[in-house]
Formats: structure tokens, sequence, C-alpha cells
């Protein structure tokens, strides 16, 4: 099972969901963990937004006002609850992992900032728990309007889970719509197979997607064979081509957007080494 951890600092932007469900869908996730929602009630079809389906679990804990919040969504068809615990702190599932019957407890904490309230929770270092070493950078937060970076994202497991997936891997990835980086705990990964061919409508309003089409009928070689054979074949070959048209649009689509995150990786790991200059933050 795969998960992924976040900070997101308010779910009530639409480039947040967009974000957290690519995540899911890129790194094969069955379970996410969202602190400081924000939201006082999550509902199911706002949620959905963020996983990417209706295919999921929910469970959460309000928001007080503005602040807290934690969500957990999963794939009922990789992990079944047996059992939650809330608190305004954490949210405690524990269930068996399908396939295998493994038991497995999941616990999703917000920490108190107060020093007193924080004691509470040093039972969870004092538990025996360990902590994968985490590859893509050495902190996961940088505070706002600083230059001040810190590892306050954490996964930790039990040794049992530890001694069951040697192999798994932690790996923070870049922070892009929140001051936290997200967090991935990987210990299986899933070779679905070839993608199915999917078209999407707001190709249609493309202004070269017309013209395309046309000259991928004239471009047809007819072989003999039955009609239905003809048109089949006919299909096969218009879809080729809109796929290598939708590969080179996709292409570009991305130039900026990869850039900028290059953009912003690079920044990150300079931060970590030397503070920023005004004009590199700006």
């Amino acid at each position: 099972m795969n998960y992924l951890s976040l900070n997101v600092w308010g779910m009530g932007s639409v480039s947040k969901s967009g974000w957290v469900s690519g995540l899911r869908k890129e790194y094969k996730i069955n379970f996410i963990a969202i602190q400081e929602s924000q939201v006082e009630e999550v509902r199911f079809d706002f949620a959905a937004n963020f996983w990417g389906d209706s295919n999921f679990s929910l469970e959460s804990v309000g928001a007080t006002g503005r602040s807290r919040g934690l969500v957990c969504m999963w794939d009922p068809k990789v992990f079944r609850v047996q059992g939650v615990t809330k608190n305004r702190n954490f949210l405690l599932l524990n269930g068996i992992i399908l396939g295998n019957n493994q038991p497995v407890n999941v616990i999703n904490i917000y920490a108190p900032h107060r020093a007193g309230d924080k004691k509470r929770f040093g039972i969870v270092w004092r538990s025996g728990l360990v902590e994968y070493s985490m590859k893509g950078r050495r902190f996961t937060f940088l505070a706002p309007n600083s230059n001040k970076l810190s590892k306050i994202d954490r996964v930790l497991v039990c040794k049992d889970f530890f001694g069951a997936s040697p192999e798994a891997c932690l790996r923070a990835l870049p922070r892009l719509h929140s001051d936290h980086c997200p967090v991935i705990l990987e210990t299986s990964r899933i070779n679905f197979g070839a993608k199915p061919f999917r078209f999407f409508n707001s190709w249609l309003q493309k202004e070269d997607f017309d013209n395309l089409v046309e000259k991928a009928m004239d471009s047809y070689v007819k072989v003999g064979g039955r009609p239905d054979v003809v048109l089949a074949n006919k299909f096969k070959h218009l879809r080729n081509i809109i796929k290598d048209w939708r590969n080179e649009r996709c292409a570009k689509d991305k130039e900026d957007d990869i850039r900028d995150k290059e953009e912003l990786e690079q920044l990150d790991k300079l931060c970590e080494e030397r503070e920023l200059s005004e004009e590199e933050v700006l």
C-alpha cells in the first residue's frame, strides 16, 4: 500500500485538489492523509476532487475555525477499516490490508503548537517508532515570508512494519501549492499495463483539431477486406494520429509547468545552503 501525507494548508483551492489527485494517480497512492484541511465539515463530493473519482472511503476531523482539520481517504479495495478513533489532533484508523490480511494502524497527526500540549505527544517518539531515510530533500517546510527551512513532516512506522517492508521508499516531493512538501511512503509498485486511449471533448475546441482529422482521413490507405474491418482500421489509423498529436500538445502544455517546478525546486535546494536574495525571493 502506498501512502501520501500532506499538510495542505487549506483545502479550498481548486489548484490544490488537482495537485493532490494528480499525485495520487502518478504515484499509485492508496491512502491519503491530509493535515490542516481548514474545513469544518468535509463532504464526500468535495473530497472526491482530491481523490480524483468517487471510488474511495473517507473519515475526517473538522477544523476549528481556520485552523486544524484532518482528512483520511483510502481505497476500500486495498484497505478495510475496522475501527476509527478521533481527536482534534489525530485521526486513527485500524484495519487490514486486503490480499495479505496484514493488520495496520494508520494515525494522521497534526501536533499542537503549544509546549504544554506537545508533551502529550511525546509518547509517539518514546514508543519505538522508526523512520525511513527520506529521499528528495532534507527539509519539508518553508516558513512563510522567510528562508527558514525545517523538517516537521514525518512518516513514522513500527519496527514490525519496517521489517516487513525494508525496501519501502520515503520521498519528499516539491511543494507547489502549500508551504509543506508532500511526503509519500511507497511500499508497492504496481504495473497496470498500457493505458487505454481516452478522447476529451475539449480537444474539439482546439484550432488545429479539425484540420488534423481531415488530414488523417485523407492519408488513410484503404486495404481490402470486409466493410467493418476497413472501418475499424480507419479508426485505428485516426486514433494513432490523434495520440501523436496529443503527446506533442501535452509536451508543449507542460513546458511552462515543468520549468516552474524546476525553478522552485532549485530555489528550495538553495534555501538549504544559504539565504535567498531579494531578487530570488520575488
